[in-house]
């Protein structure tokens, strides 16, 4: 019986040897194509399944599907083409397969499965990347921002809407100087409800975090009619007045005051939020100090100090109305809603100031 059996078995793989390569003709360059484009289309999906609200995700795709079109042209098809010819070329000499050749076809079949995963990674950052710089510019270059509708800024999605504009600026410099992340972002949401054109009409204090224009000075910043003075509402009407000469255009703004250039302003409070912080070992007195200055976080018990412990509570709230994703995507259908007519999104509204750096806009 045993005999029998292997007899049987040794016919079946004789045959299934003789076989072989003309079945290697059709299954070797199907198993090449496959295994070259399963991370290709893998990961064209994973990018298309993670957020087709973003317009360069979307150009991602095309762009990658076009690469796999002429890659597939110029090398894989020719490969496996060749492949085939060798195939049939040892199927018609009546050669049988031996075990490397088994041995190669499970190599490519399992290349298929092992490797999407890592392939697929590395094909969505590569294509990502890639293309994100050039298709943001494409995208927002004609995007129209003026005239847009916002929530009241006094309120949470109000202060929302407009924060998120500079959301790639506090990004940048929160970690640039190694603070938490929303550091500047709340600090923003608190002095100037996003709204780089705003002012403190009862100390003269200016820009996206509101800062006097006698520490802007000392900051090293250049401030309009040179005022030196920690409270003046002197200056906060001769801001006032400049701010509608100009009509509310920021470059215009930067020319008289630097408070009104976003980035320089949030780089030195960036500065001045990391010499706190070495000097008290503590991003929430680090914080405090903006608005108390550093004599003025800690009592003589070395607790906060209550005009610390308010500022901080009002600060960090809004750090927290910030992480709160039913919050943002309230602020966000809001926006959607009010500037439907215009086919404007959150997202464009927010990609545009990424990519002209908020030039030229008031609110």
């Amino acid at each position: 019986m045993v005999m029998a059996f292997e007899k049987i078995l040794r016919k079946v793989i004789g045959a299934a040897n003789k076989i072989k390569p003309y079945v290697d003709s059709v299954v070797d360059p199907t198993l090449v194509v496959g295994a070259a484009n399963a991370g290709m289309l893998y990961g064209l999906f994973k990018i298309g399944d993670s957020d087709l609200n973003d317009p360069a995700k979307v150009l991602a795709i095309g762009a990658g599907a076009l690469a796999d079109y002429f890659a597939n042209k110029k090398i894989v098809f020719p490969l496996a083409k060749k492949i085939r010819e060798i195939d049939l070329r040892k199927a018609g000499a009546g050669l049988e397969a031996r075990i490397g050749s088994w041995f190669k076809t499970g190599v490519l079949a399992i290349t298929i499965v092992a490797t999407v995963p890592y392939v697929a990674k590395n094909v969505k950052h590569i294509l990502y990347e890639a293309i994100r710089p050039n298709a943001e510019q494409l995208i927002y270059k004609g995007v129209d921002v003026s005239n847009v509708k916002l929530a009241e800024k006094e309120s949470e999605i109000g202060r929302i809407q407009r924060t998120e504009r500079w959301k790639y600026l506090t990004d940048k410099y929160e970690k640039m100087y190694g603070m938490p992340q929303y550091t500047l972002y709340k600090l923003i949401m608190e002095e100037s409800y996003g709204d780089p054109t705003c002012i403190n009409e009862n100390d003269g204090g200016a820009g996206l975090i509101h800062t006097q224009p006698g520490k802007a000075q000392e900051l090293g910043l250049k401030v309009y009619q040179n005022c030196n003075a920690i409270i003046s509402k002197e200056h906060a009407e001769a801001l006032a007045k400049l701010i509608k000469r100009v009509k509310y255009n920021l470059d215009s703004l930067s020319a008289y005051d630097d408070r009104f250039n976003n980035e320089k302003l949030i780089s030195e409070i960036a500065k001045e939020l990391k010499k706190n912080y070495e000097f008290f070992g503590d991003w929430d007195a680090a914080v405090a100090a903006i608005n108390t200055g550093r004599n003025g976080v800690y009592n003589k018990n070395s607790e906060f100090t209550k005009k610390a412990k308010k500022y901080l509570g009002r600060v960090n709230r809004w750090e927290e109305i910030r992480k709160n994703k039913k919050i943002m995507a309230e602020a966000a259908k809001d926006f959607n809603r009010r500037n439907y007519e215009k086919g404007l999104t959150f997202d464009g509204y927010v990609g545009w100031f990424k990519n002209n750096n908020g030039k030229n806009r008031k609110k």
